[in-house]
């Protein structure tokens, strides 16, 4: 006994190392060492060792045990007092594999701990935390700890400029603990705070109800800064941590920092109440049983004041009303009626630059979403999960153009996938969607009709052969995707109609694109005056009737557009209307080509117009249009293979084959004359007495320029035998003829004239300037003996339409009636 008295350090600082070596002490040290009966007291203790990976130094000052010497016998002591502990962490820890399972929540709580302890009472006024990671900022923490019928900690740590409260009470009956009866009550109050500005608040308060059920009750609020501020540099820090975990063969890090490009100013506010038993088994982090042990309720209030995403968001605002609601393994999340509105970056929007451009986006684009009734998304083990979205309304634009999706519906199911179907290959239910919306839109200060949209999608869950990994079969839902796009508007004057299949992966799929008009004069007065607008239209036609149908198969390999086959069929069925000064009725187009970006006809393009009346009527056109080879639809070459119609009695046609070039400066034909009749001519002259009788014919060359008609050369003539003129003047006409006698000769020749050559020859320039030169030769077997009588007349007049040239009664009167006097 003398012997342990006077060595009593010693002896058990080497007791110590040897009851601690399995915790990696490799020294220890005391000072000041004192001991009675009934307490132990030393003014230093410090343990020094490594432990996984990591090296510790432990500094106890001031420590006392009291203690009865009969109760230290079986190991027993009262109370521990610490006037100040210090813990110096330093290293990477060893990576060991966590495995899962049940757990006991009580095994988990600080005062079941303490109290196996058997200790009534432990108290350390001041406890001390530093841990230094290899390169990186150290962390460190002090507070205090108090044990006697209920556990008091506090802590308080500065990391990154932040600054961590935490006030935590345990307070549970050791008796009860002792025999097992759970009656114990956890509170903590969290404080995280950067410069005086409190960032998140914490009230946590856990309970433990007799049926062994534990409760949990949170409330609290976040604030979230524009500013530089912890959650930026813990960010750094995280990225830099996992950067030496992940690091690739080349020796960079691959995760990137998540809040780089953030700034945010915001504010959330929740509340939480959770229950679970008292074991919790996570044995199958993929079985959903894991979920059907929790029931929670759980909502959150965001109020966002600004938030900025480089690259994606500006300036977005808004009250996002969030609520969760968990029970026995079905989840619901519901979204408050609410609203957000922002900027997005038009690059988002997968347009090019220079349609971005057209719509007035070049940069970014506002959005505002409001949804009227709550969004609900629901998740159950046994049902799968299912999104419903009512009432909700989603504007993109800006003054110059916008689009407007009101009445948004949306209904979204995905069925469950069970392991067995994985393993044995099974078949399941298709992931279902549908959606419905009213659409107003308005492109360059023109608003177009209101739509009505409709989306139904459905994709199969099915799984390849020797592929049963969870993750591949939730791929699988978009292999193979069958979906039916309708678009219509509200007065129901046309239908676009989108339908197929494809897989949403690769791009690969089968699709058909129908679009009709079921009342074409209405569709036009909104469609047509906006194609003007964008340069689509020269002028705009009104349209009284008539149907437009368009069919298009597609078959694309992948997403690339420009490598799709498409296959398109046109028809165009008793299209009337008015086209500027000229009505038409009865237009007919039949047209089948294949081709994207380039065109090529499958069979020649069929075009019949029964009536086109332009001063006099044009019936029975016909047209024959080809593009035999692949040409870009934006300039194509386009064959015109046959061209003929009715009018003045007679046929005109296209004299040979002929090719127009959209792309060219000016493009040339030659029509030919056939049969026309002089009689239907000159009836064009309404308010004069004149009969003529013949045939004429000719060829015209034409050359259309600058959106100009240019005739060179062109010429009309008579057919053997001729024909004959008769002329009544009315009194004017008369009346001036009394007082000229070259007058009223001619009138006497034209009274009743037998005309032998009847010929004109026609040229019309650039700018409309009409030069037409008439040569008339023959006789009035009545007048002046029968005696041969010519005439040549040069008419010069700016005309702008083709057939007012044809317009000949007038300046011929006109002419004749002039050269006289």
């Amino acid at each position: 006994g003398l012997y342990c008295y006077q060595n009593l350090p010693s002896l058990l600082e080497r007791q110590a190392k040897i009851m601690l070596a399995e915790y990696g002490v490799s020294d220890v040290s005391v000072e000041g060492l004192a001991f009675s009966k009934s307490q132990f007291s030393a003014t230093l203790l410090r343990l020094q060792g490594e432990h996984q990976g990591i090296s510790f130094d432990a500094v106890f000052h001031a420590l006392t045990l009291d203690y009865n010497w009969r109760a230290l016998i079986d190991g027993k002591v009262n109370d521990i007092h610490l006037d100040r502990a210090a813990l110096l962490l330093s290293g990477a820890p060893a990576t060991s594999d966590l495995s899962t399972g049940p757990v006991t929540i009580t095994d988990l709580l600080p005062m079941r701990r303490l109290v196996e302890l058997s200790l009534p009472a432990i108290e350390i006024k001041q406890w001390q935390l530093d841990y230094a990671y290899p390169e990186r900022e150290p962390l460190s923490a002090s507070g205090s700890l108090r044990l006697s019928d209920q556990l008091q900690m506090s802590l308080a740590s500065h990391y990154l400029g932040c600054d961590l409260s935490a006030h935590i009470t345990d307070d549970a009956k050791a008796g009860a603990a002792q025999r097992n009866e759970a009656t114990e009550n956890v509170v903590a109050n969290i404080q995280l705070s950067e410069v005086g500005a409190e960032l998140l608040s914490l009230n946590l308060h856990l309970a433990n109800s007799e049926n062994e059920i534990w409760q949990w009750r949170l409330d609290g609020a976040a604030q979230f800064k524009q500013s530089e501020g912890c959650l930026r540099r813990l960010n750094d820090q995280l990225r830099s941590f996992l950067g030496d975990a992940t690091r690739n063969t080349t020796g960079n890090a691959s995760t990137d920092g998540w809040l780089d490009d953030i700034e945010l100013l915001a504010e959330s506010k929740f509340t939480a109440l959770i229950t679970h038993p008292q074991t919790f088994d996570f044995s199958s982090v993929t079985d959903s049983s894991s979920l059907s042990q929790l029931s929670a309720e759980l909502h959150i209030i965001n109020s966002i004041e600004n938030l900025n995403l480089t690259g994606v968001v500006e300036e977005l605002s808004g009250v996002v009303d969030l609520s969760l609601l968990l029970n026995q393994g079905e989840t619901s999340l519901t979204l408050a009626p609410s609203g957000i509105q922002g900027k997005i970056a038009s690059q988002q929007l997968a347009l090019s630059p220079q349609s971005l451009e057209w719509l007035g986006w070049p940069q970014s684009v506002a959005v505002n979403w409001t949804n009227v009734e709550p969004i609900n998304l629901k998740i159950d083990q046994n049902s799968g999960w299912r999104l419903t979205l009512n009432n909700t309304k989603l504007k993109v634009g800006n003054k110059k153009s916008e689009v407007i999706l009101e009445q948004l519906t949306v209904n979204h199911a995905v069925p469950p996938v069970s392991d067995s179907a994985l393993i044995k290959l099974q078949p399941v239910r298709a992931v279902v969607t549908q959606l419905s919306a009213r659409v107003q839109t308005r492109l360059q200060n023109r608003s177009l009709p209101s739509m009505k949209l409709s989306i139904n999608h459905s994709g199969a869950l099915s799984q390849s052969a020797g592929k049963y990994s969870q993750e591949v079969t939730l791929q699988s839902v978009l292999e193979k995707s069958t979906f039916t796009l309708s678009l219509n508007d509200i007065a129901e004057s046309f239908m676009l109609k989108l339908q197929g299949y494809g897989n949403l992966n690769s791009g690969r799929g089968k699709f058909t694109i129908s679009a009709r008009t079921l009342d074409l004069p209405y569709a036009s007065k909104t469609l047509l005056p906006l194609m003007k607008k964008f340069d689509l239209l020269v002028q705009i036609p009104e349209f009284s009737s008539g149907v437009i149908a368009l069919n298009s198969q597609i078959q694309s390999q992948n997403f690339d557009w420009l490598s799709w086959q498409q296959q398109a069929d046109l028809r165009i069925e008793n299209l009337s209307g008015r086209y500027g000064e000229y009505p038409f009725e009865g237009l007919a187009v039949k047209a089948k080509w294949n081709g994207v970006e380039q065109w090529q006809t499958q069979q020649p393009v069929e075009l019949t117009l029964k009536k086109l009346n332009v001063g006099f009527d044009i019936t029975d056109l016909t047209a024959q249009l080809a593009l035999p080879k692949k040409t870009a639809i934006t300039k194509p070459k386009l064959n015109i293979q046959q061209l003929s119609a009715t009018m003045f009695g007679g046929q005109v046609d296209l004299l040979e084959p002929t090719q127009w070039d959209f792309s060219a400066d000016s493009n040339k034909f030659i029509l030919r004359a056939r049969q026309w009749q002089l009689a239907d001519i000159v009836a064009l002259q309404k308010g004069q007495e004149i009969e003529a009788v013949g045939v004429m014919e000719g060829v015209l060359p034409v050359i259309v320029a600058g959106g100009r008609l240019i005739i060179e050369q062109g010429g009309l003539h008579a057919l053997r035998p001729g024909g004959n003129i008769r002329y009544i003047a009315d009194a004017d006409t008369r009346a001036l003829a009394a007082s000229s006698p070259e007058l009223a000769t001619a009138m006497d020749l034209l009274s009743d004239f037998e005309y032998e050559v009847l010929s004109s020859k026609v040229q019309l320039d650039e700018k409309g300037n009409l030069v037409l030169a008439l040569s008339v030769g023959g006789k009035n077997p009545k007048k002046y003996g029968g005696r041969r009588i010519n005439f040549n007349i040069n008419l010069e007049q700016n005309l702008d339409p083709l057939l007012q040239s044809l317009r000949l009664s007038d300046k011929l009167v006109e002419e004749l009636e002039g050269r006289l006097r």
